[in-house]
């Protein structure tokens, strides 16, 4: 996609105006924000649209017509998913186009990439670093994301992440839909509807980090401890009373990651219990670190139950038997 292309595509940015011989300020800034949605696109590897074609059933004498469509990358064609009529594509250049005008608004840095070979594309603004608690070298890198699927399985969502920068420890938050966004006409509506999603996502990254400082002042009980390993593992015995070895080994391989958080924080703390299972998901559970089981897959849900599970203790640090 040429630059020409990509200024065709996007034409509310120019609020009427457009690209003369004689450039004017107003089409400068036009000319200098598409290229930051070039730059965005193909430095993240989503500088490609997606094909929408309807679908067709082959019967005993005919061709038979039907409702769905499928989603192709126009690049190599790969198949992205299948949709119903209603379903409306939001190309990458639209979305990418937003999360500029939103870096222009909020400032930061953004990166993105692409999950499942494009069925699901992300884009991430950074926010200023945080630190936890008293820990040396306990910086943590955060953002707001914004991810959209090109097979109909989610809407477009905002949602927070950050990264704890020792140990490399991801934790995203659940992506929470803006449900107008995909059928607004107008680059100045979508980032209206923008604004507001990522507003939201901001004030909740900024109530993780008030947890997560909680979570560094209070110390590790047994009760708590119990509580995280029986949500993430659910160690019950088989009908032979005793309990799978599979069960046995996860949690003797979530024992080392915590004793290798312990070892770098040297503090017994409910943030060294929280990124224990944060180095277990990112590090341990699969061979190679996994975005799409961290973002939206079963590592996320593990993290995000231990959060909840150790904010609720928090809040009921009497009451062992509360279960989440």
């Amino acid at each position: 996609m040429d630059i020409n292309q990509l200024l065709n595509e996007m034409p509310s940015f120019s609020e009427g105006a457009t690209i003369q011989n004689n450039v004017t300020m107003k089409d400068n800034e036009i000319l200098e924000r598409g290229n930051k949605v070039l730059d965005l696109l193909t430095g993240t590897g989503t500088n490609w649209s997606v094909l929408d074609k309807p679908l067709f059933a082959q019967g005993d004498d005919e061709i038979l017509t039907t409702d769905s469509r499928g989603l192709f990358r126009s690049d190599n064609n790969q198949n992205l998913g299948v949709v119903g009529s209603r379903y409306e594509v939001m190309q990458n250049s639209i979305l990418s186009e937003t999360l500029v005008d939103l870096q222009s608004q909020f400032g930061g840095n953004l990166r993105g990439g692409t999950l499942q070979g494009g069925k699901k594309v992300y884009y991430q603004l950074s926010l200023e670093d945080a630190n936890v608690g008293n820990y040396n070298n306990n910086s943590i890198k955060r953002y707001i994301s914004c991810l959209n699927s090109h097979d109909g399985s989610s809407s477009i969502g905002f949602g927070s992440s950050n990264e704890v920068v020792i140990c490399s420890n991801t934790f995203y938050t659940a992506m929470k839909d803006i449900s107008k966004f995909r059928h607004t006409a107008s680059a100045s509506d979508r980032l209206a509807q923008a604004i507001k999603g990522f507003e939201k996502a901001l004030n909740g990254e900024a109530k993780i980090i008030e947890n997560y400082n909680r979570m560094a002042s209070e110390p590790i009980t047994q009760g708590i401890v119990e509580k995280v390993i029986s949500n993430l593992f659910s160690p019950k015995t088989n009908k032979d009373g005793v309990i799978p070895t599979r069960t046995k080994n996860n949690v003797a391989m979530f024992g080392k990651a915590f004793n290798l958080e312990l070892e770098q924080k040297k503090e017994e703390t409910l943030w060294t219990l929280f990124n224990a299972v944060t180095r277990y998901t990112n590090h341990m559970e699969k061979k190679e670190k996994d975005l799409n089981y961290l973002m939206t897959g079963g590592g996320y849900k593990k993290n995000l139950m231990a959060y909840n599970t150790i904010v609720k203790w928090l809040s009921e640090p009497t009451k062992t038997s509360v279960m989440v």
